[in-house]
């Protein structure tokens, strides 16, 4: 017997995995067999033969575990409904096999069958290559199966089985049990389906051969269709450069109004959306400058600033200060709590690094009390000074210099100064507060630790930096000093040397 399957398609999309497909073909011959053993006794071991008679099983052996008269076997090809198909097998042939005696009788029972070699094309070098299962209390269980030699065209196997009911004869090669010839049609996990692109095809399956004489009236496959349609996706291209009404604005109605997208039954408006993942055409994107923030630059041409519809950008500059400052001229006194002698508020719209320079007159009306003044920057100290004069009422200089990063947003620069005693009165003369923005590639250095030094120069602060070109610099440099001794103090200042 030889099987022919035929599948076709009314679209080439509907063929592939989402094509019609059918598995799972297997045909058997439908016929059912006695054979007579009759007497046996207790321990002989009689054999009940099927050979030539059209199907897989060859014989039946029986042990007698006492003695029996009148033993028969009986065996049907196929299996009941109410026994499941065996899952995940290749399987044959399926047949009921029972002996007219109860299986206590018996002390054991043998099974030979017989597979054409046109049936098992594989190999299978762990073991039979092909085996029997039973089917009882607990399902489907594989018995010991081994090949016990050749006959002609056909592989002997013989199998020991615990009981009687409904066996499964399975190919245990590696080979697919479709074997057989594809006309547009492929083989994939056991399903033949349509290659992809194709309409209509067909499969041939490879010739089954019942051994005998035998009527094949059970032909059993699975099949599926396709679930749905085929469907075509358009993707949108590119607008042409020129619309239908004439304009080259995109977006330009042509006909009717929004209405027309109104849903009457309910009304609701469309919504249209469109979303293109490949075949359309160039995408031009254009964004155009509202405002700019320049800070630094020239203008190379203003054509430069020009969109393509001709537009030009509006630009503003919005510069930060160079500098702040705030200046308290004249002399003042302070008593013995901090007071803000020269205060300085600004705002910044961006982050900046600013040049603190400040300096005052300080004195004390005591010259055994000290003059105290602070640096404020945002809250915190950045410069202190503490001054006891020589003579009551005599103003010393104070400076500072420190560099601050400041960010976006308000902030607030003071110079306090107090009395260092409770009670006590210190002089204030003439306040100055610079803050200068450091321009891109300033350079900065300091040193706030106290450091001694003996007879001999040496470097207390050195700043060391390459310079991109050739530029004109303002060196501000500061120090403080104390001497422990009369003698005179030098202090340099070098550059590259």
């Amino acid at each position: 017997m030889q099987v022919r399957v035929l599948l076709r398609s009314e679209d080439p999309r509907l063929s592939g995995e989402d094509g019609p497909k059918v598995w799972g073909i297997r045909a058997e011959p439908r016929h059912g067999r006695k054979a007579v053993v009759g007497r046996i006794r207790a321990g002989e071991k009689r054999r009940a033969d099927f050979g030539g008679k059209g199907f897989l099983l060859r014989a039946v052996s029986l042990r007698a575990a006492r003695d029996l008269e009148g033993v028969e076997v009986y065996v049907s090809p196929g299996k009941p409904e109410e026994v499941p198909p065996l899952e995940g097998k290749r399987v044959l042939a399926y047949a009921e096999i029972f002996p007219s005696v109860a299986r206590e009788d018996l002390e054991e029972a043998e099974i030979e069958f017989a597979v054409p070699k046109g049936w098992l094309r594989g190999s299978n070098p762990s073991g039979s290559r092909a085996v029997l299962f039973h089917y009882g209390e607990p399902g489907w269980e594989e018995l010991p199966t081994v090949e016990v030699g050749e006959e002609g065209e056909e592989i002997l196997f013989l199998a020991r089985t615990p009981g009687f009911s409904t066996f499964a004869f399975v190919d245990n090669t590696n080979e697919e049990f479709s074997l057989g010839t594809h006309e547009n049609t492929e083989n994939v996990g056991d399903v033949v389906r349509l290659i992809y692109g194709y309409t209509q095809g067909r499969f041939t399956s490879r010739v089954f051969d019942a051994g005998g004489v035998a009527q094949w009236d059970n032909l059993v496959w699975s099949f599926t269709e396709p679930q749905g349609g085929a469907t075509n996706i358009a993707y949108v291209g590119a607008e042409p450069d020129t619309l239908k009404d004439g304009s080259s604005r995109v977006g330009t109605q042509w006909q009717g109004t929004y209405e027309n997208t109104r849903n009457p039954d309910d009304g609701s408006y469309e919504n249209l959306s469109e979303a293109s993942t490949g075949g359309g055409g160039e995408v031009i994107q254009y964004t155009y400058v509202s405002s700019e923030n320049v800070y630094e630059g020239e203008t190379v041409s203003f054509e430069n600033a020009q969109a393509a519809d001709g537009n030009y950008e509006n630009m503003r500059e919005l510069p930060l200060p160079i500098f702040y400052y705030a200046e308290n001229e004249g002399s003042y006194t302070v008593g013995d709590t901090y007071t803000d002698v020269c205060r300085l508020e600004f705002t910044l719209t961006k982050p900046s690094d600013y040049l603190v320079l400040a300096e005052l007159g300080l004195g004390h009306a005591s010259n055994t009390t000290p003059a105290l003044a602070n640096l404020l920057v945002d809250g915190t100290t950045y410069g202190e000074a503490k001054l006891e004069p020589d003579v009551a009422g005599c103003r010393y200089p104070v400076f500072w210099m420190k560099k601050v990063s400041l960010g976006a947003g308000s902030h607030t620069v003071q110079i306090q100064a107090a009395s260092g005693t409770d009670g006590g009165t210190a002089y204030v003369d003439n306040v100055h507060l610079l803050l200068l923005r450091l321009p891109l590639g300033y350079q900065y250095a300091e040193q706030e630790t106290e450091l001694s030094t003996g007879t001999s120069e040496e470097d207390k602060l050195v700043l060391q930096f390459t310079p991109i070109t050739t530029e004109n610099y303002l060196i501000f440099a500061s120090l403080e000093y104390k001497a422990t001794t009369t003698a005179d103090i030098t202090m340099n200042l070098y550059v590259d040397t």
